[in-house]
């Protein structure tokens, strides 16, 4: 038997649903592909179209656009995706209150990163401008954020892996988890069951009741979602064995079949090929701004910002940036900063390694070398770490309300509040200058388990 639409067979041999070509040549096109116990194939072969203008077939228009160098390397046409993004790019906001509050605080001395005048004397420092690239907005799935762009392929991959069809999907993480909520809404849309394992990460909560039933929380379980909350009091090692224990319980059922995603969805095959993609997304969207004159300075973004926890967002963006040097798609003699901003609070070496190998496995799935990412690529700084995982500072909080007041931005205070707090730190003291794009990959469902975030008088230091 056979289903028509998205995949919600959990009983059939054989279930059809809907995937996309996301290629950048065409705007990402729905195509049909056949799930089996083994294989996947395409119904039919994407074209390509080289043209100056793009046919936005969902909405009937041509859509102007500066055209690439060369089309899409080819390692992303082979690549089964799942249709959880929208048919077009998140925008790309300019945070223009922001910036001009920005320029009205920045000290007066000048950095080494200023520019220099025209008379070859005096530090002349660039305009900077701060940008959103917001990816909380990428699917009609909302919450949306960055978990549902590896989604896009670590789900269609784990279907064609397992031997017989999937019925649970089985995900890890903190109690207010992103990727757990993420994780359960795409299992919702695929009409799987999901369990949510959570373990309680976070030691500085403002209210311990709430933080475990608001948030994330709440929306996993209007899901239907089975949470389950692990004993992390163990030894090292102890909550994986739980989870694994889920994971086989589940299996051992008659007609049962579990896939696991691990935390942030990241040590999986796949797990950075959905930000390797959105570099060359991104570079279109740059060409096109600057094609428009909407993007002035270098006409590009010269720092790119992202939270860095699980660490496959900033390792596919690495692995991403270095296919496009090398295809042509950006210039490789003027590289751009990007930045991993480190939440976890973990050793800065820890999750250098952590990022430089995910990166180097994205890297060889792109048709490179290992050796083609090196150690230099991965920038994690874990300044605004805050010193505890989920620790909301006085300054992240204090982020999360300025944005919210200059640009009615909401972060979250775990990881985009952070990253935010580097662009604003970064852009006040001149380490960041011209372009600055922040990536917001979403979270903002966590606010409610911050109560009190809002007040003059919060309490977490």
């Amino acid at each position: 038997m056979e289903t028509s639409g998205i995949y919600s067979g959990v009983s059939t041999k054989s279930s059809r649903f809907i995937v996309e070509d996301r290629s950048t040549r065409v705007p990402p096109r729905r195509l049909m592909f056949i799930i089996t116990r083994r294989t996947i194939r395409h119904s039919f072969k994407p074209e390509r179209i080289d043209k100056v203008g793009i046919t936005d077939i969902a909405m009937g228009r041509l859509l102007p656009f500066t055209p690439q160098p060369q089309p899409l390397p080819d390692v992303f046409y082979g690549l089964p995706t799942l249709d959880l993004l929208l048919p077009h790019p998140p925008p790309i906001q300019k945070l223009a209150r922001l910036s001009a509050h920005l320029s009205e605080v920045l000290p007066a001395t000048h950095s080494k990163h200023a520019g220099v005048s025209s008379n070859g004397n005096k530090p002349q420092a660039p305009k900077t401008t701060v940008f959103a690239y917001r990816d909380d907005l990428c699917s009609n799935l909302s919450p949306a954020g960055n978990k549902l762009r590896k989604l896009v392929y670590v789900i269609p991959h784990a279907f064609a892996q397992s031997d017989a069809p999937v019925t649970h999907l089985v995900t890890e993480g903190g109690v207010q988890s992103n990727c757990c909520r993420q994780t359960a809404m795409v299992a919702a849309r695929l009409g799987l069951k999901c369990v949510a394992v959570l373990s309680d990460a976070v030691k500085h909560k403002p209210d311990e009741e709430l933080y475990a039933t608001t948030g994330n929380v709440q929306l996993e379980k209007l899901l239907g979602t089975e949470v389950r909350q692990l004993d992390s009091s163990g030894a090292s090692g102890s909550e994986a064995k739980q989870t694994q224990a889920i994971v086989d319980e589940i299996n051992a059922k008659k007609g049962q079949r579990a896939f696991f995603v691990p935390t942030g969805a990241s040590l999986t095959p796949l797990g950075g090929m959905g930000y390797a993609h959105w570099v060359f997304e991104l570079l279109q969207q740059e060409a096109q701004m600057r094609h428009d004159g909407k993007l002035g300075g270098s006409g590009r973004f010269d720092v790119i910002v992202v939270a860095c926890a699980s660490g496959s967002t900033l390792a596919g963006m690495v692995a991403g940036m270095r296919l496009a040097e090398k295809t042509g798609w950006a210039d490789a003699s003027a590289r751009r900063r990007i930045v991993g901003v480190e939440t976890f609070a973990k050793p800065v070496a820890d999750q250098h390694e952590l990022v430089l190998r995910i990166a180097r496995s994205t890297a060889t799935l792109l048709g490179m070398k290992e050796s083609d990412i090196t150690p230099d690529d991965v920038d994690i700084d874990d300044r605004w770490a805050a010193g505890a995982y989920g620790l909301c500072d006085k300054r992240t909080q204090r982020t999360l309300k300025t944005l919210a007041r200059t640009e009615a931005l909401f972060l979250d205070p775990v990881y985009t509040g952070k990253a935010m707090t580097a662009v604003l730190e970064g852009v006040s003291s001149r380490e960041m200058v011209g372009n600055v794009l922040f990536l917001h990959t979403g979270g903002q469902a966590a606010l409610s388990a911050y109560p009190g975030v809002e007040s003059d008088d919060w309490p977490m230091h």
